[in-house]
């Protein structure tokens, strides 16, 4: 007579091949979540980068804008000569193609723009406030945009240096440091304007 037995259990075999299976499922999923995190992440960033980059030509533009504004004294709103504003020199004008930061050459440009005194707490590019007193009758403001070096990340970062000064004024007050990094991860900066006759 032959003894039949029932198997109960699974053999070593079965249960190698189901652990396998289980890795690979696994694997594949660990997978498919690294992937989507780093799409987020390269998403998020190019987000950001937009974001930035938007926010510095507004806020560049929203600058710019102002500048020739009419008052009684006629002068240059975009500094180009060294005699068009008290105390430049040609380190603190605009210039095309002179600094060799990021790729390429990269211009620097120079606005000035008149406020009038009836203007309370102007703020200049940098953030500062800038004293506007009734005893003058205003006051020019002068924002200097460049490329330098950021110093928090070592990328190269469009920077905003500002100054003022009042009608008659020999020197610039507070113009020709290193200014606020604006914007970050700047490859090059090029300015193109016209002035068209009337």
């Amino acid at each position: 007579m032959s003894l039949r037995y029932k198997q109960y259990g699974i053999s070593l075999i079965e249960l190698l091949i189901s652990l396998t299976i289980g890795l690979l499922i696994v694997i594949v999923a660990v997978q498919l979540f690294i992937t989507g995190l780093s799409s987020f992440n390269l998403q998020k960033g190019l987000g950001d980068v937009n974001d930035n980059g938007r926010f510095g030509l507004e806020f560049l533009a929203k600058n710019i804008q102002p500048a020739g504004y009419a008052t009684t004294t006629n002068y240059d709103y975009i500094v180009t000569r060294v005699g068009q504003m008290p105390g430049a020199t040609a380190s603190t004008i605009s210039q095309n193609n002179t600094l060799n930061v990021g790729l390429g050459t990269s211009d620097q440009l120079v606005v000035q723009r008149w406020v009038p005194s009836t203007v309370e707490s102007p703020r200049d590019c940098e953030g500062n406030i800038v004293p506007n007193t009734a005893t003058e009758p205003g006051v020019f403001m002068v924002s200097r945009y460049f490329l330098r070096t950021d110093t928090q990340t070592n990328a190269i970062a469009l920077a905003c240096d500002a100054g003022f000064y009042t009608e008659g004024a020999a020197s610039i007050t507070g113009y020709g440091d290193e200014g606020v990094v604006l914007i970050s991860y700047v490859d090059n900066f090029q300015v193109l304007y016209g002035i068209g006759t009337a």
